[in-house]
């Protein structure tokens, strides 16, 4: 059997980690990644020879396999293309004529209203005709702002290895973040009580859960705007958190039969 047809049987099994959750690339754009990441040919040669294809993408599920026939640094440079995400800046432009009060019932969720409102107004007075700009991450709650862009290592929370997707979304607006949603026991019945399932366009906040053909949440992650997510892609301390696409998060989630996503949203 070919290795696309014994990983994708192996990855029925939630036990085999490394099968049912291995790194995904679109087909798009793959070979140029792959001439940018300019591996020497012994490198590509292993590496390409481990690929297989599985619900619609490129998956790789060797990474253990290849440090014992590649050097160091020949691993480092494995390990840096497999890790490589497409992440965003993003900036709000504000122009004179802004809706103040529309843009604070966006991005003031959370109770947040008071503190967005005066940097709004502001930011309206310093306009000029084609607006002016600042970062997304000034319309984050404290716990998403200070994250983005950084791996669990810069964190000295005895938990950090452990916080996972499901960790960050739970936690989202929360201004210290409560250990206890590492336990998924928690996050369901949080799920169950405090939220509730909407269908149509997600709004800021909103919770994009990743459903796979078994029914299980693979993925949690939260919508900013524009179908950008705040996302942290697994358990992995090599996984930061970062803003993504819809598309490009959905690549690392690709199912058998497509993922299904659910909205749930704070009541």
């Amino acid at each position: 059997m070919s290795r696309a047809s014994i990983y994708t049987l192996l990855s029925r099994n939630s036990a085999n980690y490394t099968q049912s959750y291995p790194f995904r690339f679109a087909f798009k754009g793959f070979e140029e990644r792959l001439e940018e990441a300019e591996l020497d040919a012994q490198t590509l040669n292993s590496f390409t020879n481990l690929l297989y294809t599985n619900a619609g993408t490129i998956c790789f599920a060797d990474l253990q396999a290849m440090q014992e026939v590649l050097k160091p640094h020949q691993m480092s440079e494995v390990e840096e293309f497999v890790y490589r995400l497409p992440a965003y800046r993003l900036r709000l432009r504000i122009y004179t004529n802004s809706d103040i009060n529309a843009l604070v019932n966006y991005w003031g969720k959370g109770g947040r209203e008071k503190k967005i409102r005066p940097l709004l107004e502001s930011m309206t007075y310093l306009s000029r005709t084609n607006g002016t700009s600042l970062s997304i991450s000034y319309m984050l709650p404290i716990f998403a702002r200070i994250r983005l862009n950084t791996f669990p290592s810069a964190w000295e929370e005895a938990e950090a290895k452990d916080e996972d997707c499901f960790w960050t979304s739970m936690n989202f607006f929360h201004e210290k973040p409560d250990m206890r949603y590492l336990d998924p026991a928690n996050v369901r019945k949080a799920l169950q009580e405090e939220y509730t399932m909407v269908r149509g366009q997600p709004e800021f906040g909103d919770l994009v859960t990743v459903i796979n053909e078994r029914g299980d949440a693979v993925h949690m992650c939260v919508y900013i705007v524009e179908d950008f997510v705040f996302t942290k892609n697994g358990k992995n301390p090599l996984q930061p958190w970062v803003l993504m696409k819809i598309p490009d998060m959905l690549v690392s989630f690709a199912s058998e039969q497509g993922p299904k996503m659910v909205i749930f949203r704070q009541k």
